[in-house]
This record gives structure tokens, sequence and C-alpha cells, in this order.
């Protein structure tokens, strides 16, 4: 498929599924029956509008593993306080 008849609409897909599956782009191309160098373009497209590097597949998986262990902390702190605030009005 030419650049040119490629929809910006069907960049935009491209570059999100490459972003949030973590799928090859060569992937994502063969799915979406267009060229990895169009995808190539939309990505950096996007890179440049937004100012910032994107997180690689480990980065966004080592993201994801602290956010769990944080809401786990978060959780164990508050059954923790709820349990100090018990005890210190049982023994009273």
């Amino acid at each position: 498929m030419d650049n040119k008849k490629v929809s910006e609409e069907l960049k935009r897909e491209a570059v999100k599924m490459v972003l949030d599956s973590g799928l090859s782009r060569q992937s994502v191309a063969q799915q979406l029956g267009i060229g990895q160098s169009t995808i190539d373009e939309a990505l950096a497209v996007y890179r440049n509008q937004s100012g910032t590097e994107e997180l690689n597949i480990s980065e966004r998986e080592e993201l994801k593993k602290l956010r769990r262990d944080n809401a786990e902390l978060r959780m164990e702190r508050n059954i923790l306080k709820k349990a100090t605030a018990y005890f210190a009005r049982v023994h009273v």
C-alpha cells in the first residue's frame, strides 16, 4: 500500500497498536496491510509531537509491576493503620 493511500487514522491506529500491545512493527504492519516503513514514519512523527520517548516493553512491564506493588503496599499500610487504631482503642 502506498504511503499516500494510508489514512492518518490508520497510521494513528498502527502507532497505538505498536505502543500499547507490545506487538512488533512488522506484525502490526502485516495485520493492517500497510508497510513497516509507514509505521516507522508514523512512530517518528508521534514521538516528535509528543516530545517524550516511549517506554520499551521491559520498562512497561516494570512499571506495571511497580504499580501493583505500590497498590499492595498502600493496602497493607491501610490495614495496619486500622489494626493499630483498633488495638489502641481496645487496650486503653
